[in-house]
């Protein structure tokens, strides 16, 4: 594997980036908020995709003093998700999925998996689309509070708050089991 370093741009002022690093530290994190937020591996794998292709063409406007690569990645996948749910999909049938990583032992867990894995879609397809958005950053992408507040020019203190309403909210909606 090549370790070239990609300047951004022969004019700019930021440091060159390792742009295979990027990627090989990144696009687990961006897949996995994709898949939680998308609800659709498939889909998933293609927004992944065009979200690196697009930090490719546009590296040179990638600018270090406005934040990190983690972050600028982020922001395209967002604006990703967000253009799908507009073109293809209605807000309610859109749901999140892979939200259970525990082993499934018998045939009445698997049952019990699956309508436990409904009753959460369906309630998180309840909260409001900042909250889902919230949510999918924190379960999905498995960013910190603080990497989320970035993100989305908010507090550190209001995220974790957000998430700890969200987390009852579902927890009452799912009797208990989220």
């Amino acid at each position: 594997m090549r370790t070239k370093v990609m300047p951004l741009d022969v004019n700019s002022t930021n440091p060159p980036i390792n742009w295979e690093t990027v990627f090989d530290v990144e696009f687990d994190n961006i897949y996995n908020y994709l898949n939680y937020r998308l609800g659709d591996t498939a889909v998933a794998q293609d927004v992944t995709a065009e979200t690196f292709e697009i930090a490719w063409k546009q590296r040179g406007r990638y600018d270090a003093a406005k934040g990190t690569a983690q972050a600028w990645l982020f922001g395209i996948a967002r604006k990703r998700a967000s253009i799908y749910f507009k073109r293809y999909a209605r807000r309610r049938e859109v749901l999140i999925t892979n939200t259970i990583s525990a082993p499934i032992d018998s045939m009445g867990d698997q049952f019990d998996n699956k309508l436990f894995k409904t009753a959460l879609r369906s309630a998180i397809a309840t909260l409001s689309e900042r909250d889902q958005e919230i949510v999918s950053l924190k379960y999905g992408a498995g960013l910190t509070n603080r990497q989320i507040a970035k993100q989305l020019g908010l507090s550190e203190s209001n995220i974790g708050t957000i998430i700890h309403r969200a987390v009852t909210y579902l927890r009452q909606r799912v009797g208990g089991a989220a």
